[in-house]
């Protein structure tokens, strides 16, 4: 989208971090404010949120947060000026290192579902024995947004049993 005034400027939707979140880009400046959707010095942890109506499921929010990645990696940007830490002059780079992380993190989560580990609560407690507690919501999202991945990707299914929610590997 356009704003008003600012016609060089772009809005640009990042979902992921939150599904409303934005990022503003300068095409000729090669430049955007992209809030905490890109941090260098950290992966930018994206929550679980309901969805917008009472009648929507939840967002998938690591699979929005990985596809907004891949958008802004097509983008020519020379510096993105982040929510957090100094102006990024390397957004390529940081983009990759995110994605990695990313895979790297549902790669543990994979593991955890060979090991016959099934629910999100205990693959939190194996991946993460002596922390999930003090950063649960953080965590509890990561997980979650990894079966998501994983899901999305056809490598993962998920099925009701004692009304609770279970993973297995496909």
């Amino acid at each position: 989208d356009n704003i008003d005034g600012l016609s060089e400027w772009k809005v640009v939707h990042t979902p992921g971090h939150s599904q409303g979140h934005i990022a503003l880009y300068h095409k000729h400046s090669s430049t955007m404010i992209a809030g905490d959707h890109l941090i260098s010095h950290t992966h930018s942890g994206t929550f679980i949120e309901p969805g917008y109506k009472d009648d929507d499921s939840r967002s998938k929010s690591m699979v929005d947060y990985k596809r907004s990645l891949q958008r802004m990696n097509e983008l020519s940007m020379g510096r993105v000026f982040s929510g957090h830490g100094k102006v990024i002059l390397n957004p390529d780079e940081i983009i990759k290192l995110q994605l990695e992380h990313i895979e790297q993190q549902t790669d543990k989560v994979k593991e955890t579902l060979k090991q016959g580990v099934s629910q999100v609560s205990d693959i939190l407690k194996t991946l993460y024995p002596n922390r999930y507690e003090k950063r649960l919501p953080l965590f509890f999202s990561e997980v979650l947004g990894s079966l998501d991945l994983l899901e999305d990707k056809g490598e993962v299914k998920s099925f009701i049993h004692h009304e609770r929610i279970n993973y297995e590997l496909i």
